[in-house]
């Protein structure tokens, strides 16, 4: 690429000159030169003349007789220096036009950079608004807001599940930038995981994802990759996303979605980027979910039933998917004898449509901060947990009833624990920071393989990418994310580490996630 500054260094190291003025100066130093030279000759003449000789006639003689080397000697010089100037005056006009048009090129460029560059600011100021709004809202709902219905900051109507009054509005604010930070590596896995499946005998992949406020960030991210997958790709291919379809029980996770995952702002009526559907059930309002035996049939049928606007299957129009199921629970134990995970649960339907949630799945991700898992021992288990917590069966009060086991049937080295652990690093105490490595050793029980993720930059988040792109998840086993944004207050970091406050009992802290103080 041509450099402007180059040519103009060039050009002063000539005097500031154009080549045709080098051209006419060397002319008129050639014709002063003349001058001196004839007049020299004259001066010459007169001084040698003989006696009675004009001299003038002399001189006349000379300077004609020298006219012909003068004339030789100004075309020799002078016609190949004016002849060298004018091709340079020539090849600068060109070279100007060389450098206006890079000029004009790079003008260009720097305009499209700056506009990409104000569109990366305004989504960076739409996700501050919306980070904002939410913020406020919650703040409104801790006021004693009671209303359901909201639009976020961007405008967006939906509903609203920090306003709303269920477990799922308060519990979203529990544990957020770690669910956040979780749910960012696991979606980057399951794209990878959709792109490889997709490109496997022409199968769909389902993504069957979990209510709770554990799994709710994902619907936000699904909602702007769709998007950007079908505006990347619109005018070679508008189906390319029609081998994926997103399934969920949750009723806010589907709002969320209809606010990322719409084509066009401006439009009320755009569509959904992606295929997505909502799971019908008996609604359970403490969790914003569905579930109960209608839901338990669609997930069963899930995998036989025809579904027209999905690439492949057999004649009869049944996919036969490939189910991914995200799944949490309300707390994680792992197993005394071989690391097995088991999910806990409550309220009515609650356990048992997970449990037909991982029994139709293929391979099942069960997603939960440190504070959620749980290391069984001899002496520790789910029964006295619920002793410690005053939960029983008999209980009427909804809030008092006991977890139970989600129980897993088939192979188990299709499920994929991904959780936190505290560094031990810069002399920093952490509270959960033994229960994280108790917790990491024991999802190494077995044989399992463990890939602990220290930042998106780490050799362990490269080594989970590139596992979750082989057609088979063998050798992923489970992940381990440090996380370290944590106040340094104790009893701060307590709340934010335990915010359950029957859990933040000196027994149960002590007992169940060996926290002391």
């Amino acid at each position: 690429m041509i450099n402007p500054n180059q040519e103009f260094n060039s050009s002063a190291n000539q005097g500031k000159r154009e080549p045709i003025q080098n051209a006419l100066l060397a002319m008129w130093i050639t014709f002063f030169l003349s001058i001196i030279i004839v007049v020299g000759v004259v001066l010459y003449s007169w001084h040698s003349a003989s006696p009675g000789e004009s001299w003038f006639k002399s001189a006349a003689a000379t300077v004609l007789e020298t006219s012909h080397l003068i004339a030789g000697i100004a075309i020799i010089t002078v016609s190949p220096i004016g002849i060298y100037y004018l091709i340079r005056y020539e090849h600068a006009k060109t070279r100007g036009a060389e450098i206006e048009s890079d000029r004009l090129a790079r003008d260009v460029e720097r305009l499209k950079a700056a506009e990409a560059l104000n569109r990366s600011i305004a989504d960076q100021q739409q996700d501050l608004a919306a980070f904002v709004g939410k913020e406020v809202r919650s703040a409104l709902a801790s006021a004693g807001s009671r209303s359901t219905v909201a639009s976020d900051a961007s405008g967006h109507p939906g509903l609203d599940p920090t306003l709303s009054p269920s477990v799922l509005g308060e519990r979203l604010n529990h544990f957020r930038e770690e669910k956040e930070t979780l749910c960012d590596v696991l979606f980057r896995i399951l794209i990878e995981r959709i792109v490889t499946l997709r490109g496997v005998n022409d199968r769909a992949v389902f993504v069957l994802i979990d209510s709770g406020s554990t799994l709710f960030p994902l619907f936000r991210r699904f909602g702007r990759w769709a998007v950007s997958e079908r505006i990347a790709s619109l005018a070679e291919n508008p189906q390319t996303l029609g081998r994926f379809r997103l399934i969920t029980n949750s009723v806010a996770g589907i709002a969320e979605l209809a606010i990322h995952g719409r084509l066009s702002d401006d439009d009320r009526y755009s569509e959904l980027a992606l295929k997505a559907e909502l799971i019908g059930g008996v609604p359970l309002a403490v969790y914003s979910a569905t579930v109960g035996p209608s839901a338990i049939r669609y997930l069963t049928e899930l995998k036989s039933m025809p579904i027209r606007d999905v690439a492949g299957g057999d004649k009869n129009n049944r996919p036969n998917p490939y189910v991914i199921g995200i799944t949490t629970g309300n707390y994680i134990f792992l197993g005394k004898d071989h690391g097995d995970i088991r999910m806990v649960a409550r309220g009515d339907g609650h356990r048992e449509f997970k449990e037909a949630l991982c029994n139709v799945s293929d391979e099942i991700f069960v997603v939960g901060p440190l504070g959620k898992f749980v290391a069984e021992t001899s002496d520790i288990d789910l029964e006295l947990f619920n002793q410690k917590l005053g939960y029983e069966l008999a209980s009427q009060d909804l809030r008092r009833r006991p977890y139970e086991y989600v129980n897993v049937s088939g192979n188990l080295d299709r499920v994929h624990a991904i959780t936190t652990f505290r560094p031990f690093v810069g002399g920093r105490n952490y509270l959960l920071q033994t229960h994280g490595a108790v917790i990491k050793s024991r999802l190494e029980a077995n044989g399992r393989h463990v890939v602990e993720i220290k930042d998106k930059w780490s050799p362990g988040f490269y080594e989970a990418i590139r596992l979750a792109k082989t057609a088979t998840l063998d050798g992923l086993g489970h992940i381990v994310l440090e996380f370290q944004d944590i106040p340094g207050d104790v009893y701060e970091q307590l709340k934010m580490e335990l915010p359950h406050e029957n859990v933040r009992t000196s027994e149960v802290r002590d007992q169940f996630f060996g926290v002391k103080m």
